[in-house]
């Protein structure tokens, strides 16, 4: 199958391709822990690079100042450690819910380095309260980079509260995710039997998923969690050029920041 039109709306790309088997979608929405740790077993530190590009993204936003932050979803630090290299009054929470990323984030030379500054613990943000490990309401910036895709989108809003929950009012939630029409998603769809569980969610041969959000949707979660207020929501085009196949292919992410109310 030939990949889509990349203009195409979520009711036709739904159209394209039904869902997986009851079963299938069960567990791999259930078994999301373990295919995640899996594949930092995998993986170890070596398949995500450092996130030098935040600064020019979100405007130098943890660059400067004494402040606290927590990254969710942090992986391996790829996001943690150049921040903390930057901002010698920073502190990082981080955490993620694969508890092997974790412990690769507490073997890190920057981790002890820091004396203190980086905190790292496992948590599963879409079912498991925030609080039990962060202070509430003690968050200055909140990084939720690369992560609601990984989760279903009927935990979106239960989620958003969560983070939420350790946000200061007036704190800031940065975002970055991949948006519908992204090259990924039209690989998906290309495939001769799509690994598809839900709309715009899909299963990764890794057995991770990925959702492909639309502004209607990600407006429409974080009206009903009811907790932010939305500064800037933009989608984001950044062309990929593969030189062997001569080919220039587009990736879409949607990115934004709200504030606490």
């Amino acid at each position: 199958m030939s990949p889509p039109n990349s203009t195409l709306t979520t009711s036709k790309l739904d159209a394209l391709a039904p869902p997986l088997k009851p079963f299938w979608i069960s567990k791999y929405k259930s078994e999301a822990a373990k295919n995640w740790d899996l594949f930092y077993k995998r993986n170890t530190t070596n398949f995500f690079r450092d996130r030098h590009w935040l600064d020019r993204e979100f405007s130098s936003i943890l660059s400067s100042g004494p402040i606290v932050a927590l990254e969710v979803g942090c992986g391996v630090g790829n996001m943690a450690f150049p921040a903390l290299e930057r901002n010698p009054e920073l502190t990082m929470w981080c955490c993620d819910f694969s508890r092997r990323a974790v412990e690769f984030v507490k073997a890190h030379p920057g981790y002890e380095e820091g004396r203190g500054r980086c905190r790292a613990f496992v948590c599963d943000i879409a079912r498991e309260a925030l609080v039990g490990h962060v202070p509430p309401q003690s968050i200055d910036v909140l990084s939720c980079i690369f992560v609601l895709s990984a989760i279903p989108p009927e935990l979106h809003v239960e989620t958003l509260k969560n983070l939420a929950s350790v946000l200061k009012p007036d704190g800031t939630l940065i975002f970055r995710d991949y948006a519908t029409n992204d090259l990924a998603q039209l690989r998906f769809l290309s495939q001769k039997e799509i690994p598809k569980l839900d709309s715009n969610l899909y299963v990764r041969g890794d057995s991770t998923m990925s959702y492909f959000f639309e502004e209607e949707h990600l407006r429409g979660v974080m009206k009903e969690c009811g907790e932010f207020v939305e500064e800037v929501l933009e989608r984001k085009g950044i062309e990929v050029e593969n030189r062997k196949r001569e080919l220039v292919m587009e990736r879409s992410f949607l990115q934004g920041v709200w504030r606490r109310k």
